[in-house]
């Protein structure tokens, strides 16, 4: 919900409320405000629970039922709709994109946009309930009372169907789960799992590297180690490559220092999909994260232009390796000082030209060139490896600068306000 622009969550207790009370503060995120509804009579319908939250509250809000999960664009859609509208609506999805259980659904018949019936014995049902609503509170409230001392959230919705006041949204996009049981466990597992990937990964980086760190991530993450440990073991891992490349152009060494290298760029990933996983992404762990990256790349091609001058290996057209390992590390640092401003993790481009700036950027820094040290230092030739990326950040940081500077002279084209 806080990732879909909601910064205001009411939480209604009953049952074993104590315990709920007390977990919720480690649960909410930064910057988003919990408030305790409690309710008395929580072993009636769920429309008196409704009625109580609604009771703390003004406008339109957003209703969640607290065993479904679902992706961050389904419900900000949904709140735009609303805006856009100034009506009820009930977040559907249709029978054929189903992949639960129909039986256990709440059914609903649609008709013109709207919502004409919902229940579970519906006998010819044209989607399914999500369990996602965005409501006014007082029109809420209202139908509530209207169907009884002790209405449930149907009756309610039913009232306000028949008034023609509830639509049927379908967002099209992203993916909701149910979880009831076992099997639905073993699927929101799935499909949080399956939502990690990145479209900006390489071939190599999605068939290989994100196959291994999901591997990972998906067994880490029950034995409590968070993003920031595994981002400080990458930094190990990066050191150590660096190291080992900096112990000369032996075969076993270099061999050694690009798998220290793959490693890390395997495990890598590990520590944003379990940040993404568990909701823990914050900018500390984000600047980290980018940090060590860039850490872990200087020390690697220092630690190739260090090795390849301690064997005496002659400088590309004469040019001492110092001064490539110098060049490659300033480089890396300027590469990071011109995508600085597009990296802020959340913060939404301004303009499609900055939208397309960042997805050139990201095609650029794909990991699939650390896969190339293997032949390369199997022909004794990592030493052109440090050449070709004193050369290449420098272009990146070349590039990304000069697209920045078109963007900032073209007249923005606002994708947000």
């Amino acid at each position: 919900a806080h990732r879909s622009g909601i910064d205001h969550v009411h939480v209604v207790v009953g049952h074993r409320g104590d315990e709920i009370r007390a977990a919720l503060p480690g649960l909410a995120p930064a910057n988003c405000r919990v408030t305790v509804v409690e309710n008395p009579r929580y072993d009636e319908p769920n429309g008196v629970s409704l009625l109580a939250a609604t009771s703390t509250f003004e406008g339109p809000f957003a209703l969640l039922m607290a065993d479904h999960l679902f992706t961050p664009e389904r419900l900000r859609l949904a709140c735009r709709r609303f805006e856009e509208t100034g009506r009820g609506l009930l977040v559907v999805q249709d029978l054929d994109a189903f992949d639960g259980n129909l039986d256990d659904a709440t059914k609903v018949v649609v008709g013109d946009g709207r919502v004409k019936a919902l229940g579970k014995e519906l006998p010819s049902p044209d989607a399914v309930d999500t369990g996602m609503f965005v409501l006014d509170a007082a029109e809420t409230a209202e139908a509530l009372r209207a169907a009884g001392p002790s209405p449930s959230i149907s009756d309610g919705c039913t009232r306000l169907a028949a008034a023609g006041r509830l639509d049927a949204f379908d967002p099209g996009i992203g993916w909701w789960q149910d979880v009831d049981d076992e099997q639905d466990l073993v699927q929101v597992h799935d499909k949080l799992l399956s939502g990690l990937t990145k479209s900006t990964d390489g071939f190599l980086a999605r068939h290989v590297n994100r196959r291994v760190s999901l591997f990972l991530t998906r067994r880490l993450w029950r034995f409590g180690v968070t993003p920031n440990m595994v981002t400080g073991f990458c930094l190990l891992l990066g050191l150590a490559a660096g190291w080992a490349f900096a112990q000369g152009t032996g075969l076993l060494w270099g061999l050694l220092g690009a798998t220290l290298f793959q490693l890390h760029s395997i495990i890598d990933g590990t520590d944003g999909e379990l940040a993404r996983l568990l909701h823990k992404e914050s900018k500390s762990g984000f600047w980290f994260d980018v940090a060590t990256d860039n850490i872990t790349h200087a020390a690697v091609f220092a630690g190739i232009a260090y090795g390849q001058a301690a064997d005496g290996v002659p400088g590309p057209l004469g040019i001492p390796w110092s001064v490539v390992g110098a060049v490659a590390v300033l480089g890396v640092l300027a590469s990071f000082l011109a995508m600085a401003p597009l990296l802020s993790p959340g913060a939404p481009a301004r303009t499609k030209r900055d939208e397309r700036l960042r997805a050139v950027a990201d095609v650029l820094a794909r990991r699939d060139f650390t896969w190339a040290l293997f032949p390369l230092v199997v022909l004794g030739w990592q030493g052109w490896f440090a050449c070709v990326a004193a050369v290449g950040a420098w272009i990146y940081a070349a590039g990304v600068s000069a697209l920045r500077m078109r963007s900032a002279r073209s007249a923005p084209c606002l994708l947000y306000t």
